[in-house]
């Protein structure tokens, strides 16, 4: 009898650790080429598409926790670039960039280099939306560029 209740605790045990709920079962890749895809106006939920963008914009993740964020407006070219985290914070999965430097490409509500997106299935969400700013959702490119 004891090595039965000794065998049902160690199951708990093993059932108990081998579950995390800072780890993310079937995850979203993150590393590769992200792409501005739509942008949405949250006071009055206007959605302005890929097409209707004046600009092209993105993200490159690196495998290394490096990114760098890309804006091309006509002829023009603005980079920035800094570290990544995977975060998972009470069930809001996102990504916290901390950019080494300031930059106008940086959009959030605080005015600092750190921007969050949200990982959602096969999308990521960012943009400072909670401060009446436009959402902005990014797609994963699938060629390698």
């Amino acid at each position: 009898m004891k090595n039965l209740i000794n065998l049902f605790l160690t199951a708990i045990l093993i059932v108990a650790c081998s579950s995390s709920d800072n780890v993310v079962q079937n995850e979203t890749p993150i590393e590769g080429k992200w792409e501005l895809t739509k942008m949405e106006a949250q006071r009055t939920r206007t959605e302005i598409t890929k097409e209707d963008i004046p600009y092209e914009e993105f993200y490159v993740f690196n495998s290394d926790g490096s990114f760098t964020k890309t804006r091309i407006t006509n002829d023009e070219v603005e980079s920035a670039s800094g570290r990544y985290t995977k975060e998972n914070t009470n069930d809001w999965k996102h990504l916290k960039l901390v950019y080494s430097e300031d930059s106008q490409l940086i959009d959030n509500c605080t005015g600092e280099a750190v921007e969050h997106l949200a990982i959602e299935q096969n999308e990521l969400k960012g943009g400072s939306a909670p401060c009446d700013g436009p959402a902005l959702y990014y797609s994963p490119v699938n060629n390698k560029d």
